[in-house]
């Protein structure tokens, strides 16, 4: 039996990889793919042409320049689009420039702000392969968590699978997973994250095992800014653990895979090379500051209720968000994209009562399951990740941008993942006695 079940692991992440990256090149297009693609020229200059501290900050940071754009962003996958254009030969010649906010399509593509079809087919690859990988992360991360809650083997391995499919199936992951922009990294990173986190929390480590987890936790938050605010909650939750069993050693262990993070994030950083202070606080500065001008040009949330209704729609009612300025719909071939797009199959389950009613149900069941065995460090660590994950994004996302809310989907889909595993334990009779 144990065989079968690693055969269909196997088969179900196979079928879920290839069916991330079949639909990249039917994603529609997005203004941000442009630059992200044009700032993956600095991997023509930090690692073609040895200079990386060419890099480095030099205040003030001006907007719309390429030192603007490393200030506000990580440096992981546009660096992965470098290596990748760079790999299938290409030259920083063949790189378009950055995209025009304002100017509509047409201009910006008569001007060489949009990537030819082959560079960016390449550089979406990229992303779609990340998205891709990372449901090995969450399969492991799934059944990992499955064994402490649950006996039956089919419904351990049943609980990965249903979080694979609903991962690989979501319609947001999927759009913004697949497109040539920062989010598959962050997907990617933050479910490493959580896989370090496990493996630490379950069994005891040696020191050189928090040495590699920090080289893996300073490589996830380069992917985005935003990874933050997982890799604080996860290690917060290990420290107290910790604290709570009086394990000393590994509370220095603990502290020797944070500086190695911080470490590994500098060095993958040649921006803060030559201003190690000055150079996050700027990050932080400017990020703030294009905040406060989204919401400014776009209108955000005046009150409460409006974040928690973003929240919940975010969390169990998704709807992909193709663009986020409504002219962009007035742009040629826009509205064809998404049609085809929506029309060809791989968009992702098509929202509905149905998918609403499995994902709230398994979820409802997940969270009981989890609840029901608190005692356990495994339900400390979900749960600090999982409140704080929606606390922090409901705090601190301004306005109602899709994006901004892709780090409650990995806590949420493994919850609906083991709560499917718990209905199959049950035989979907006694799940609520």
């Amino acid at each position: 039996m144990r065989r079968n079940l690693l055969l269909l692991d196997t088969l179900i992440l196979l079928l879920s990889m290839a069916y991330i990256t079949l639909g990249a090149e039917r994603v529609p297009f997005h203004g941000d793919e442009s630059t992200t693609i044009w700032m993956s020229r600095d991997y023509d200059t930090a690692i073609l042409r040895h200079d990386p501290a060419a890099l480095g900050y030099e205040a003030p940071a001006r907007r719309t320049t390429d030192q603007h754009m490393r200030v506000i962003t990580g440096n992981f996958s546009k660096l992965l689009v470098g290596a990748a254009w760079s790999g299938a030969g290409m030259q920083v010649e063949d790189i378009n420039d950055q995209w025009v906010w304002g100017l509509d399509m047409d201009w910006n593509r008569q001007n060489g702000h949009v990537p030819s079809e082959r560079l960016l087919m390449i550089a979406r690859l990229t992303s779609a392969w990340l998205t891709a990988l990372g449901v090995v992360l969450l399969l492991a991360c799934t059944q990992l968590i499955a064994r402490h809650y649950l006996s039956h083997p089919l419904a351990i391995h049943g609980a990965g699978w249903g979080a694979v499919l609903l991962y690989a199936l979501n319609p947001a992951i999927l759009l913004h997973g697949r497109r040539a922009m920062f989010d598959a990294g962050l997907l990617f990173g933050l479910l490493l994250v959580v896989w370090v986190a496990l493996r630490l929390l379950l069994s005891p480590r040696t020191w050189r095992t928090y040495l590699v987890a920090g080289l893996f936790t300073g490589l996830a938050l380069t992917t985005k800014h935003t990874a933050a605010f997982t890799v604080v909650l996860l290690y917060a939750a290990l420290g107290m653990e910790h604290l709570f069993r009086r394990e000393w050693p590994a509370i220095r262990n603990l502290a020797l895979a944070t500086v190695t993070a911080l470490l590994t994030v500098y060095v993958l950083t040649p921006l803060w090379w030559s201003a190690p202070l000055d150079g996050p606080h700027a990050a932080i500065d400017e990020r703030q500051k294009i905040l406060d001008e989204q919401v400014a040009f776009f209108g955000g949330y005046t009150n409460t209720t409006e974040r928690l209704t973003a929240l919940w729609d975010e969390a169990l009612h998704i709807v992909p968000q193709y663009y986020e300025a409504d002219y962009w719909a007035t742009y040629n071939g826009v509205q064809a994209e998404i049609n085809d797009y929506q029309h060809s199959g791989l968009a992702g389950w098509r929202d509905d009562i149905g998918i609403f009613a499995l994902r709230l149900l398994t979820l409802a069941v997940g969270l009981w399951l989890v609840i029901r065995h608190w005692r356990t460090p495994t339900t400390r660590l979900l749960l600090v990740w999982l409140v704080g994950i929606l606390l922090i994004t409901l705090v601190s996302v301004p306005l109602h941008w899709q994006r901004y809310y892709l780090p409650i989907q990995p806590p949420l889909i493994i919850l609906m993942g083991l709560g499917l595993g718990a209905l199959i334990e049950s035989r979907g009779a006694r799940v609520i006695l």
